[in-house]
């Protein structure tokens, strides 16, 4: 009996990208020890170690948060530049295919640090 191996070679994609803060008080613009969370879902199971954050250039750590979604969180510092609040996604399967890096949101959410409009 002969069986066919299937290779997976579609990239995965992010089907949902959202950036808030993570007090509900102020949901546009923040300030120095406010905390940025980024969540996302994934198309398919992402590889632990392969999803690689960063948050207004610095690299945080992206967390499972259940089936496909994750989680990264960044401290709001005294040095963190005023404007809106930048975000990577570098992420691969479990088979190692490589999904292309996000870097906008997929539901127009938005946010910035100090006198930011917009």
């Amino acid at each position: 009996m002969w069986l066919a191996a299937h290779t997976d070679r579609k990239a995965p994609t992010l089907t949902w990208v959202n950036i808030r803060f993570a007090s509900d008080i102020d949901t546009v613009c923040g300030s120095t020890d406010d905390q940025v969370v980024l969540s996302f879902t994934s198309s398919e199971p992402l590889k632990t170690g392969t999803v690689r954050v960063t948050i207004n250039g610095v690299t945080v750590t992206a967390v499972s948060t259940g089936v496909n979604t994750w989680s990264a969180v960044y401290g709001v510092i005294n040095t963190t530049a005023d404007g809106k609040v930048t975000f990577s996604i570098a992420f691969s399967d479990l088979v190692g295919n490589a999904g292309v890096p996000v870097t906008r949101t997929t539901d127009g959410s938005a946010i910035g640090v100090g006198m930011w409009v917009q």
